[in-house]
């Protein structure tokens, strides 16, 4: 029974290595990066598959790459909210060019359905897309 609990430390340590690299950002070129999900959809309910990506982000556009690769210019962003809904953790909720779509930074990702959302990293995306857009944001 020991040799199964530290199994399971094991387990859990390396899970929170590997996710730390994932969530790393490079500050000193203006350019963020992130590891996210996103959903281009008006709705999203908690069986919803999301779309794997990375998102950069500059101080005029926004580029994410994955399964279906766009970018956005950040002065077309019509509005950005937090968004929360039970079940599934922090997102964020914008509108550009008339599109929908949810997005979230993500620790770990497993095929679009498992999840571990990385709230700090989802409210520090916000706080950038809201000091970059400065328009139509709804604060938290």
């Amino acid at each position: 029974m020991l040799g199964a609990n530290n199994m399971i430390k094991t387990i859990i340590i390396f899970m929170l290595a590997l996710c730390c690299t994932f969530a790393k950002s490079s500050e000193g070129d203006k350019i963020m990066k992130f590891r996210i999900i996103y959903v281009p959809s008006d709705t999203i309910t908690i069986k919803t598959k999301a779309n794997s990506g990375k998102l950069e982000i500059s101080e005029t556009k926004c580029i994410i790459e994955g399964d279906s690769n766009f970018e956005i210019n950040l002065n077309n962003i019509q509005e950005i909210e937090p968004y929360s809904m039970p079940g599934t953790g922090s997102m964020i909720k914008m509108k550009y060019d008339n599109k929908p779509l949810f997005l979230s930074v993500v620790r770990l990702n497993i095929g679009g359905f498992f999840v571990i959302v990385n709230r700090n990293g989802t409210i520090k995306l916000y706080n950038l897309l809201k000091k970059y857009t400065k328009e139509k944001v709804k604060s938290p």
